[in-house]
């Protein structure tokens, strides 16, 4: 009965949520999954309900720690997209959002761990992630300095002594 129930549902949550339209990936100076409905789109609720409810029916904690990190990233693209946009204190609330997520699947894996599971591919997983976000947060802050060192000699200005 119980497998029925949890059928229909994620069945309904997959229609609910393909059916609405989402955003692309929201350049933010690296790499981060697609966010889908951002705050500011009338289905972002939509799409929270349907996290929570694929949380609660996700029983394998390995699963469910993955799960918490996507989210956290979610919330992370969020809280960019919306500074972007100039909403600085929903940016900061995602950012909160960002860090109690990450610390929840933080608290997930210390007790995978601490039960003896091996959970090595999932922290290699995160790691790896990690790194190349940084790296390509790197490079884009090396091409936003260029760029301004650039611009400072001139871009934008007119030819000037002619």
């Amino acid at each position: 009965m119980m497998v029925v129930i949890k059928n229909l549902l994620a069945g309904f949550l997959a229609i609910l949520m393909f059916a609405t339209p989402v955003l692309g990936a929201v350049d933010v100076g690296y790499i981060i999954e697609d966010p889908g409905a951002m705050p500011n789109s009338w289905t972002y609720g939509f799409k929270r309900f349907g996290e929570k409810v694929n949380l609660a029916f996700t029983f394998n904690q390995e699963k469910k720690a993955e799960l918490q990190y996507e989210h956290a990233l979610k919330r992370l693209g969020e809280a960019n997209y919306m500074k972007t946009i100039g909403e600085s204190e929903k940016a900061m609330s995602l950012m909160n959002e960002y860090q109690n997520q990450y610390a929840k699947m933080e608290a997930t894996m210390t007790k995978l761990k601490n039960k003896g599971t091996d959970i090595s591919s999932l922290e290699n997983q995160i790691q790896e992630q990690t790194q190349v976000r940084e790296q390509a947060s790197k490079e884009a802050q090396g091409q936003q300095t260029q760029t301004e060192e650039t611009c400072s000699t001139g871009c934008g200005q007119g030819q000037q002594g002619e």
